[in-house]
């Protein structure tokens, strides 16, 4: 699991690690991104739950299909204005995102991240960072 540094330093205050020996560091680490994945998850889920009941079940799953094609996804949210670049989509329901892309290193420069959004109502857009 990949996590930002702006993650970590919400649970800094949790946790004394500049005082922990090597091993000890390594396994409060792991406990902070396990906190940290738990509060990930629960977003998520809460805003998928939302989605559910908003879009027809076809384009839900066109959506579930998406995100778990999407690589590391995280900061579900709902937008009333999408962000970044209309893309046309190949699903049966989903024909349409929208992705603000940047390229995320990598060795060989072929790693991405970004940002993608997805109308589900009038003024309504799931947005979520992606990392591939």
């Amino acid at each position: 699991m990949t996590i930002t540094l702006q993650k970590l330093m919400k649970y800094k205050n949790k946790y004394q690690m500049e005082l922990l020996d090597e091993n000890e560091m390594q396994d409060e680490l792991a406990k902070i991104m396990a906190e940290a994945e738990i509060e990930l998850e629960g977003n998520k889920n809460k805003t998928l739950a939302y989605i559910k009941n908003k879009v027809p079940k076809e384009l839900y799953d066109d959506i579930l299909e998406y995100i778990e094609d999407s690589g590391w996804v995280t900061d579900f949210s709902i937008i009333d204005t999408p962000i970044g670049t209309s893309q046309e989509e190949d699903f049966e329901f989903l024909k349409e995102v929208y992705v603000d892309q940047t390229t995320n290193g990598g060795f060989t420069g072929d790693e991405f991240a970004g940002t993608i959004c997805i109308k589900i109502a009038d003024k309504e857009y799931l947005k979520f960072h992606y990392e591939m």
